[in-house]
């Protein structure tokens, strides 16, 4: 096996092991793909991913008031983390030309 390989699976076993690191990763892809891949307006993505982080938080993380402001919580962070990406990518971009 490749060596990428065996270092993919042994990250999607530690992601799919850990109940925090599995509702981040959803949620980071269903952003990405919100954000990427629909038509939905921009404004309206947060919503969609603090609601998708209170689902995850119940059901993944813990039924009840902490899991669901826990995925609160990992899903405004996602936010947070998405655009501090793309303000980087950006400003490196400019500096280059």
């Amino acid at each position: 096996m490749d060596i990428n390989v065996v270092t993919i699976e042994q990250a999607l076993k530690v992601i799919v092991s850990n109940p925090w690191l599995l509702t981040f990763a959803i949620l980071w892809v269903f952003g990405w793909y919100l954000k990427e891949h629909t038509k939905l307006n921009n404004k309206l993505i947060p919503t969609f991913i603090l609601a998708g982080g209170l689902l995850l938080g119940l059901v993944i993380i813990e039924r009840g008031v902490v899991g669901g402001a826990l995925g609160i919580l990992m899903g405004y962070l996602i936010i947070a983390f998405y655009e501090h990406i793309k303000n980087t990518i950006q400003f490196l971009a400019l500096k280059k030309k």
